[in-house]
């Protein structure tokens, strides 16, 4: 765990880098996609206002009303809230600057991007050890030094003696959550190279990672339950959301081949 270099917090850089590095995978879609690049710039402003904002707000909420300061970036953020205030500031921003796509052809490549993204920010959590795992005996599972996130856990547990150089190996959640994004991001660019409505790159990756990470809650050090189903919701909604789909073009192609013949 290396929180700081050279006295900078490491947790806020990398924040900013899966910002910065999300937005400019999503502008080289700017041409494909049909919006001004100038207006897609700022269509992805408000989209990150808005994630931040849910995420913080729900960070607040399950903390029962002890509110991550809105400037401390270093903690105090949730990734189902952040999904939720994208989905409220999409259609909004979409309105706000008058952009000619529907909600879910412009979701489509903001569903690559977000994995990335959120893969950097992953590695930031590695870096300031929160969200870490539970104890492991897998070969690759991790220490961190005292005074870590998982070596405080352990000794108020009773797991550790508060003397102890580091903390027992545990589980490095947030590499594993860095490498779903990642599978995820694969899974929805696989799906764009045959793409057949508008929204089935976005739920593809929401169903592909949302599932992935109600598997991985399981291993959090000290679960947060409403996380595990929360994850099993949404995926669950953007799974159902994609068999309608097909089903939708199974009866449309079975409404034109009965009218042809």
């Amino acid at each position: 765990m290396h929180p700081e270099l050279f006295g900078v917090r490491l947790y806020p850089v990398f924040l900013g880098l899966g910002i910065a590095t999300g937005t400019a995978v999503t502008l080289c879609s700017a041409r494909r996609i049909g919006v001004p690049w100038g207006r897609l710039s700022a269509l992805l402003a408000l989209l990150c206002l808005g994630a931040l904002a849910g995420a913080k707000v729900h960070a607040g909420i399950e903390g029962g009303g002890g509110w991550p300061g809105i400037t401390n970036l270093s903690r105090g953020f949730r990734h189902p809230g952040g999904m939720l205030g994208l989905v409220v500031a999409l259609p909004l921003a979409r309105r706000l600057l008058h952009v000619h796509l529907s909600v879910a052809a412009l979701a489509d490549p903001l569903a690559p991007a977000a994995g990335v993204a959120m893969a950097l920010v992953r590695l930031g959590c590695f870096l300031a050890g929160c969200c870490h795992g539970g104890p492991s005996t897998l070969p690759w599972a991790v220490r961190f030094p005292a005074h870590s996130f998982a070596w405080e856990g352990q000794v108020a547990g009773g797991l550790l003696a508060n003397d102890a150089p580091q903390s027992l190996p545990v589980h490095p959640l947030q590499l594993y959550f860095a490498l779903t994004a990642l599978l995820a991001t694969l899974v929805a660019l696989r799906v764009r190279r045959s793409q057949r409505d508008p929204g089935q790159v976005a739920l593809s990756f929401v169903a592909a990672d949302n599932t992935a990470r109600f598997l991985l809650e399981f291993l959090r050090a000290e679960p947060v339950p409403h996380l595990c189903w929360l994850a099993a919701g949404i995926g669950g909604a953007a799974t159902a959301g994609l068999l309608l789909m097909s089903v939708r073009r199974r009866r449309t192609r079975a409404g034109v081949q009965a009218a042809s013949g």
